[in-house]
């Protein structure tokens, strides 16, 4: 960030060092939006671009075979994925709701935020099965409040793998964050 932070200074821009509250529970929060809507929303996306969701995501989509796995294992995947209550759905987005007018509230004296990408440079590709995200990437804050953002790669690490910087800003200015 430093790097990025000189840059955007020597052009006139004055840097804040601020952190918005309530970010660290956004993974919390994306995780409960995926099982309150039962995952459908990614696996729809993906059929309708012409993929089978096994193929993404490193096979985290996929579903078991019921003849590979113990009953109560599957019963328990099919009511996660399909049998969602609507009160589990409602209560969800409503806390969505909550955190994006929390999130708005703390950027709204600022133009523009500048973010890693991730706590850390890009992992390693997991092994087939594992989950495809670890961790929390910096990125899901502004995947649920639909701010305007944009990544570009910053820097390379110790061992070749890409750091990234993100530019937000608040909803409709996408231009400054094309201009940052």
């Amino acid at each position: 960030l430093t790097t990025a932070e000189n840059v955007l200074s020597d052009a006139g821009v004055i840097i804040h060092h601020v952190r918005l509250d309530g970010a660290e529970d956004c993974s919390n929060l994306t995780g409960s939006l995926l099982r309150a809507g039962g995952y459908a929303f990614i696996t729809e996306a993906t059929r309708a671009a012409g993929t089978q969701p096994h193929e993404v995501a490193n096979n985290w989509l996929r579903e078991p075979d019921p003849n590979e796995v113990p009953a109560d294992v599957y019963d328990k995947w099919r009511q996660q994925m399909f049998q969602v209550p609507a009160q589990t759905l409602n209560d969800t987005l409503t806390r969505v709701e909550d955190f994006r007018k929390s999130m708005l509230k703390q950027m709204s004296q600022y133009d523009l935020l500048l973010s890693p990408v991730n706590p850390h440079p890009a992992p390693l590709l997991p092994a087939p099965g594992e989950h495809p995200f670890p961790d929390g990437s910096y990125t899901e804050v502004f995947d649920i409040t639909g701010w305007p953002a944009g990544v570009v790669r910053a820097h390379t690490s110790k061992l070749g793998l890409p750091i990234g910087v993100q530019v937000i800003a608040n909803p409709w200015p996408e231009d400054r964050v094309l201009a940052a």
